[in-house]
């Protein structure tokens, strides 16, 4: 019976390539060391740049197609297809910016625990396979081990660097919470099994009656939230936050504040819109306040750090609270997920990936600086707005390639994170949540202060004593293609949105 089960089932796989593409490069990059010897070094993460770029050429050929694979659980949807667009190109700049301490000609920042660690490049490729599952899952089953395949890594790359105590307690930290939130997860989705009777999300849909009291089936949504609120970084589960972030090899801090965020609110927006949309009277209440509680709480929380890695740690939690409006749009939206099998827009879904690329975009720029302005044999994870004094008199390009990211997660005009917030707040205006697009503008206004100290910090502060002497950011070709990558991605974004809003006008679930 299994077996005829089994081969009963249609794989689509070209639904799978890119999926199939980064397996592949996996197992490549891993046996590279053994095989290339001397020349692992460079050899292993040109092998994973070519694997991401192939992956997302994979991407690019199957837009449109709509495929699924293994009987509807994984679904090659636009949707997943945008999502992993964004998974891809963080993934890649990360890998270019931390194959600049190979360069043989040019120097490079500490590698802070990655250097001669050729297994940091089949850990990453890892989290995008993760991540890339989680996108396209349509059943728990496979959201619940596509979150595990994108942690687990994750706990192994947040304590890359053996020679800092932050990034040992950061990655335990992160080992432990990250292990209980599974467990969560893992027993509110044997409860929802157990009400449902199954766990693919159209079958959840079928069995959600706001007017039946299925306590049990509530209760496992509930903890499912719990789970989810841990992965996107939501009060009153964003704990390990700051620690993670201050611990982590800074590339790494960049790549896992991008990639994991995007992961997860994709995947979240797919479950609350699919899955229990019918039950939006009951839990939209709920989102609301984690939004209102994330952007608050993160901003204040904020205000007052001086170290530079913990304040976008709390940034990055007031960021989950505004894309929360997102999740609280979408049950608006798609009251009746699709109209004669034909798969409906959203505008929140779509203003939510525009938002999630640009954060990506400024985010990794931002933490490939912080890492790229970090003297050698200095700790990232202490350096503060104070080592940034007068930083634009000694480095005006770099500073103002700064100040351009910044402002971006500020929303300030012509850049993405501007129109990011323009759109998902009109968005949300649109389904009449009026009280708390007014609180997350105030919010908004909030941030500015903390976004705006820094650069206030480079631009109109004195240099520290001693200062002088401080060593310039090290001249590599890898490292400023990162940098001027993400700032003028972020600065097209905001003033030539077009050809991606061109796209995601093609993204829609609920097929």
């Amino acid at each position: 019976m299994i077996n005829a089960s089994l081969a009963a089932q249609n794989i689509d796989f070209n639904a799978l390539s890119p999926l199939i593409v980064l397996v592949v490069g996996i197992v490549v990059t891993i046996f590279t060391p053994f095989i290339a010897r001397g020349k692992a070094a460079i050899v292993t993460p040109a092998i994973a740049l070519v694997t991401l770029a192939y992956a997302l050429v994979r991407c690019i050929a199957i837009w449109d197609r709509n495929g699924s694979a293994f009987g509807g659980m994984y679904t090659a949807d636009n949707l997943t297809l945008f999502a992993s667009f964004i998974f891809l190109i963080a993934a890649f700049l990360t890998v270019m910016a931390i194959s600049a301490r190979y360069c043989p000609l040019f120097g490079s920042p500490d590698g802070e625990g990655l250097r001669d660690n050729p297994e940091v490049f089949p850990l990453i490729l890892t989290v995008v396979v993760g991540a890339i599952a989680m996108a396209a899952s349509r059943n728990l089953i496979l959201t619940f081990l596509a979150i595990e395949t994108l942690s687990i890594p994750l706990y192994v790359l947040a304590g890359m660097n053996l020679t800092s105590e932050f990034s040992k307690e950061g990655s335990l930290k992160y080992f432990l919470t990250g292990a209980f939130a599974s467990g969560i997860m893992a027993y509110g989705i044997s409860l929802i099994y157990g009400a449902a009777g199954d766990l693919g999300y159209v079958a959840i849909s079928l069995v959600c009656e706001p007017t039946s009291a299925n306590y049990v089936l509530f209760i496992g949504f509930a903890l499912l939230t719990a789970g989810f609120g841990f992965k996107i970084a939501l009060v009153p589960f964003h704990f390990w936050v700051p620690d993670v972030y201050q611990g982590s090899p800074t590339l790494i801090t960049g790549f896992m504040a991008s990639l994991v965020k995007a992961a997860g609110f994709v995947a979240v927006l797919r479950f609350f819109g699919e899955a229990v949309t019918m039950l939006y009277d009951l839990w939209w209440i709920a989102a609301a306040v984690l939004a209102i509680m994330s952007m608050t709480f993160g901003n204040l929380l904020a205000l007052r750090q001086t170290a530079l890695k913990r304040l976008f740690a709390y940034s990055s939690i007031a960021h989950a609270g505004y894309l929360m409006l997102a999740v609280l749009i979408i049950g608006r939206e798609w009251m009746n997920p699709t109209i004669a099998g034909i798969p409906v827009t959203s505008t929140a879904l779509q203003s939510a990936l525009f938002y999630l690329l640009g954060y990506a975009f400024a985010i990794i720029g931002i933490f490939t600086i912080i890492w790229w302005i970090t003297p050698r044999g200095s700790d990232a994870t202490l350096i503060s707005t104070s080592d940034i004094h007068g930083f634009a008199y000694r480095h005006p390009a770099s500073a103002g390639l700064f100040m351009v990211l910044i402002l971006s997660l500020a929303g300030f005009p012509f850049t993405a994170g501007f129109l990011g917030k323009f759109f998902l707040f009109y968005s949300a205006l649109h389904q009449g949540f009026t009280a708390l697009v007014i609180i997350a503008l105030l919010n908004a206004v909030l941030s500015a202060y903390y976004y705006l100290k820094i650069i206030v910090a480079m631009y109109m502060r004195s240099a520290p004593e001693g200062g002088e002497e401080r060593p310039l950011p090290i001249a590599n070709p890898w490292i400023y293609s990162v940098v001027w990558i993400s700032t003028l991605a972020t600065l097209w974004l905001g003033i030539l949105p077009s050809p991606i809003l061109a796209l995601l006008g093609k993204v829609a679930t609920g097929g």
